[in-house]
């Protein structure tokens, strides 16, 4: 199952509604937009980040941090967010939508890193059955113990920069099963890496 959540937005040109999305009641994706297209009607925007390439036109690409995985999914959510938005309008308050079905299963592909002076181990894709992905998590090394990070943003909290998880397991449980899950994929590879090349020796 998966929950929706959309909050309306007022006067902010473009920006409909911010929303997010809990999948199993235990892995929560935050950043979620609903913006309103030059040419008429509403969209669904996923978290995203601005790359240093530009298209043919010269405008920035921008590569998905979290985004369903096929087509049909993508056109699910979509429905359901605008549907849900229009719930938030009416009420003039933030809305929900449960959808129920089986719970979705784990798992991730992580591609060793090495490089001089950083410390990022890692970098890899946790999927969420085959529907949905979030990107750019990173497994780094700290004193003596690796550590998984999550695809975050800066904010300001408090009057304090601080940074937020565009993705994030919310209750203990779902944290540990997170992080075991992306590690366990590091390791795999790293095992992998080591017999092909033992075998090209």
């Amino acid at each position: 199952m998966y929950k929706v959540e959309v909050t309306p937005v007022e006067n902010r040109e473009g920006l409909k509604g911010t929303g997010s999305l809990c999948f199993d009641e235990s892995l929560k994706i935050t950043g979620l937009k609903i913006l309103e297209k030059k040419a008429g009607g509403l969209y669904v925007s996923m978290p995203a980040y601005k790359t240093k390439e530009k298209d043919e036109e010269g405008h920035p690409v921008y590569a998905s941090i979290c985004a369903p995985r096929s087509k049909k999914f993508a056109a699910e959510l979509t429905e359901n967010f605008l549907k849900t938005y229009e719930e938030a309008l009416k009420k003039g308050e933030k809305a929900e939508l449960i959808v129920e079905g089986a719970e979705r299963k784990l798992n991730a592909r992580v591609t060793p890193f090495e490089k001089q002076g950083s410390n990022i181990l890692g970098l890899g894709t946790l999927n969420i059955g085959d529907d949905f992905k979030i990107n750019n998590i990173r497994v780094s090394k700290g004193n003596k113990v690796e550590y998984v990070d999550m695809p975050s943003y800066k904010t300001t909290k408090n009057g304090e920069e601080t940074y937020q998880a565009y993705a994030y397991g919310v209750t203990a449980e779902a944290r540990k099963k997170i992080i075991n899950t992306v590690k366990n994929a590091y390791k795999e590879e790293l095992d992998r890496g080591a017999v092909a090349a033992k075998k090209s020796r």
